[in-house]
């Protein structure tokens, strides 16, 4: 019986028995078109992983990734960012604010049995605020792995929130300019905007040294154009593809790839750096 062609080849299954039996009945055909078809499809899937295990073989000897693969690789990066957010949510945050809240109880029912503990009780108010920078720091966590407030309201408010956490701890002022925004984007893009952005943040706070850092994300015609600029130490351009590991500025190539856009740097020792990304819409 056969069950299926691909690439040029016919596939067929033969069912011997040893038995002298007469014609099959209406019902051990209908198990045979079920079991050739169910085998046919097995066929199928295999020689498909057979023939993609073999182009990305041929990507890999090209040193160079295509476009698609770039945003599948990222795609499932921000479904596992995803995944251990809520895990981190539903298990580590509440246990640490059910921990608190009975720490909570504890004190106040030990101010009212003995007053006079002082030392303890300084000792249990300080572990109570240990825990509240800890469930600060795991809900932040969250928030970075998988940012909520871009999937229920935008790409603006998620940057907004993002740089207004930034300030709390950075050294420099940050100004954020989204008023010319308006493009309507695929989730997929927002995310990966909204990590570039993290990023370079990210290096500034470690890197930079600066007073001053704008952003800027701008959308006209068809196009979006997201400018990046702080008055740090800069470093020299000649050695870019050595800063570009060491500042994880590579990370932010290959998501402007995914995106295929185009990532523009002008940057000098002591003259701060400039980053200009385009992309169509």
């Amino acid at each position: 019986m056969k069950i299926g062609e691909r690439g040029g080849k016919s596939f067929v299954i033969l069912c011997l028995s040893k038995m002298n039996t007469p014609r099959l009945t209406l019902e051990e055909i209908s198990w045979l078109k079920t079991l050739a078809f169910y085998t046919n499809v097995s066929i199928e899937n295999v020689m498909k992983i057979e023939e993609l295990m073999s182009h990305l073989e041929e990507i890999k000897q090209q040193e160079s990734n295509p476009v698609w693969l770039k945003k599948l690789m990222y795609t499932i990066e921000e479904k596992q960012r995803s995944d251990l957010a809520r895990d981190l949510h539903d298990s580590v945050l509440q246990d640490l604010i059910s921990l608190k809240r009975q720490c909570e109880l504890f004190l106040a029912d030990f101010k009212k049995e003995d007053p006079c503990k002082n030392e303890v009780q300084d000792k249990l108010v300080q572990m109570n605020q240990q825990m509240s920078d800890v469930i600060l720091m795991t809900r932040e966590t969250c928030h970075e792995l998988r940012p909520q407030l871009l999937y229920d309201l935008g790409l603006v408010k998620a940057l907004s929130k993002l740089v207004a956490q930034q300030q709390e701890s950075a050294p420099f002022h940050i100004r954020l300019n989204t008023g010319r925004f308006t493009a309507s984007l695929d989730l997929d893009s927002q995310l990966n905007l909204y990590r570039i952005i993290q990023e370079f943040l990210s290096n500034a706070m470690k890197h930079s040294q600066a007073g001053e850092v704008l952003i800027m994300l701008i959308s006209f015609q068809n196009k979006i154009v997201l400018h990046y600029e702080d008055d740090g130490v800069g470093f020299d351009k000649e050695k870019l593809n050595e800063q570009s590991m060491s500042m994880g500025l590579s990370g932010i190539k290959e998501r402007v790839r995914a995106l295929d856009g185009h990532l523009r740097i002008d940057t000098s020792v002591g003259n701060g750096l400039r980053a200009d990304i385009e992309m169509e819409l």
